[in-house]
């Protein structure tokens, strides 16, 4: 899930609604692969690449997108970008709720979509994915809707995962919403059916379960992947209208399953340790990628960090422009009354590549201007890591490149494509 922060829209979106084997390390930097019940282990402790010999991403962008300032061609809240099969890059933006087409060069061909319910709007664009036919398919996370469209910009059609459209209000003090994570080459989708409790704990964390579900093309449930621990969560109380009610609110800093989707594997990643799973689209764990990474405390001053950081991005976000004061002074008592656990998740992200290799963003200190991402061949042989260029955050990985998000002194998002010198 790859999702910009789901934990930072996460609140806004509850306010609305109310091991197999003994794991081993290699020897002399290569990796150790055993097999145990008919599952691959692959350890690692350092890396293939030889010092000096791995890849790099070029400081400077290939092409370089930015909105303008008018809501035609608005590009705030970038949540979703991909590369076609000819060079254009197609962008969703969360706060004009539209789908943008650019050419190579990045220039604006074409935009789809506005603010609203019907064919073609949306009322929350939270991801976006390319199908092997160059059409895109965008997630609306408020509609509980995903929505084709083609490669020429425009509308094709819509669905729902499971039948569910729209979010529902809570019933039996939780409620439940289905959160799509990528789609697979035979167009089938893959999605996280999850529930949120409200009045319920004594304050303490906890991880509720999730279901990995596969949906058919048209949204028909096929069948369930797997079964998954959850955000680490806890209730929090909030007062509406004088009444006071435990919501569920993510752990800053805690642990989350993450998902990877790609052409015809699924990637795992618990953070009950450095490693990932490698699954069959039905769920069949074939590997277990592991690396020697011992845990990372998290100090007083990751802590005050990460605060300023929730802080800004809560006065950023255009939800808080129609949230009442009383609110709005919850949700900050919330940040800077949030208790963090004591080590840092050992992953982030989850970034399959088309040619079979896999990049993996392991979790920055808050306050880190560069990302780092670990890179593994088909076979889960750990190749080396690389640094992003400061302020990118990669959303998308080719074999000659990667697609990220950066904004500039002005706080203003661009889309930058990046080449990979191998």
């Amino acid at each position: 899930m790859v999702a910009p922060s789901g934990r930072a829209a996460l609140p806004f979106l509850l306010v609305g609604l109310l091991g197999c084997g003994k794991e081993g390390t290699a020897g002399g930097g290569g990796p150790v692969t055993r097999d145990s019940a008919g599952i691959a282990i692959v350890a690692s402790d350092a890396p293939a690449w030889a010092e000096g010999k791995g890849w790099t991403i070029a400081e400077a962008p290939t092409t370089d997108i930015v909105g303008g300032g008018t809501p035609e061609t608005d590009l705030s809240q970038i949540n979703g970008a991909v590369r076609l099969a000819d060079g254009r890059v197609v962008v969703s933006s969360g706060l004009s709720n539209a789908v943008r087409f650019y050419d190579p060069q990045g220039k604006l061909t074409a935009s789809v979509g506005r603010p609203g319910a019907g064919p073609g709007e949306f009322q929350g664009i939270a991801g976006l994915w390319r199908t092997s036919g160059d059409s895109v398919i965008a997630s609306d996370m408020m509609l509980q809707r995903l929505s084709v469209i083609s490669p020429g910009a425009e509308f094709a059609r819509a669905f729902s995962l499971g039948g569910q459209g729209g979010l529902s209000a809570p019933t039996g003090g939780q409620f439940g919403l289905a959160v799509p994570m990528g789609r697979l080459a035979d167009g089938a989708v893959l999605g996280l059916r999850m529930s949120f409790r409200l009045q319920a704990g004594d304050g303490g964390t906890y991880r509720d379960t999730v279901a990995l579900v596969r949906y058919a093309p048209d949204g028909t449930t096929r069948d369930t992947v797997g079964v998954f621990p959850g955000l680490e969560m806890t209730q929090v109380p909030m007062t509406f209208n004088g009444q006071t009610v435990s919501t569920p609110s993510p752990v800053p800093l805690g642990k989350q399953t993450v998902i990877g989707v790609g052409e015809d594997r699924l990637f795992v990643a618990q953070n009950n340790a450095w490693e990932v799973e490698v699954r069959s689209p039905a769920g069949t764990i074939e590997r277990l990628i592991r690396l020697a990474v011992p845990e990372a405390p998290i100090t007083e001053a990751d802590v005050a960090a990460h605060k300023q950081e929730q802080i800004e991005l809560m006065e950023a976000a255009p939800q808080m422009r129609s949230i009442p004061e009383q609110f709005k002074k919850q949700f900050l008592d919330r940040v800077n009354n949030a208790k963090y656990p004591s080590t840092l998740p050992w992953i982030s992200t989850l970034l399959p590549v088309s040619d079979g290799t896999l990049w993996v963003e392991e979790t920055s200190k808050p306050g880190a201007t560069q990302r780092r991402y670990a890179v593994f061949d088909r076979e889960g042989t750990f190749l080396g890591r690389v640094l992003a260029p400061a302020g990118l955050r990669v959303t998308a990985a080719y074999p000659d490149a990667v697609l990220g998000i950066w904004k500039d002194a002005d706080d203003v998002e661009h889309v930058r494509l990046h080449a990979i010198a191998k």
